[in-house]
């Protein structure tokens, strides 16, 4: 079966052949956020800021493990069906999402955008996505 990617409509954008779904998402906040406007759209809110942990890192990387789950339950999928993730964070070279992911045995890419971040890996997986 050959497979095609998308057609490049211009320097930066491209018209994806196989459009990429998201199936399902997860969101757990900090206090702060939680008491913020967006606090109906989080899964679950976290009062301690170390999440029960003894450092911020650990907590930050038990945030990452618990929200896959989350996201793994919400889309009726186990880590054997996903064959990539594209995640990051600001702590000393992504270290929090790959402690927080190292457990999965999936192939981990991971990003630095700072507040792109999170639409970099959007873009990067739909790719992946249109590319097979």
């Amino acid at each position: 079966m050959e497979e095609t990617m998308g057609t490049r409509l211009g320097k930066q954008t491209i018209r994806l052949d196989t459009k990429p779904v998201i199936q399902a998402w997860a969101a757990i906040a900090g206090a702060k956020e939680g008491n913020g406007p967006l606090a109906r759209y989080f899964d679950d809110v976290i009062d301690d800021e170390y999440f029960g942990e003894k450092s911020f890192e650990k907590a930050e990387s038990k945030f990452v493990r618990e929200t896959f789950s989350k996201i793994l339950s919400k889309g009726n999928v186990s880590p054997g069906d996903i064959q990539y993730v594209f995640a990051g964070d600001l702590l000393n070279q992504c270290i929090a999402v790959s402690y927080g992911m190292r457990e999965t045995g999936i192939p981990f890419f991971g990003l630095y955008g700072a507040c792109s971040t999170m639409s970099e890996s959007m873009n990067l997986g739909s790719l992946m996505v249109d590319g097979g």
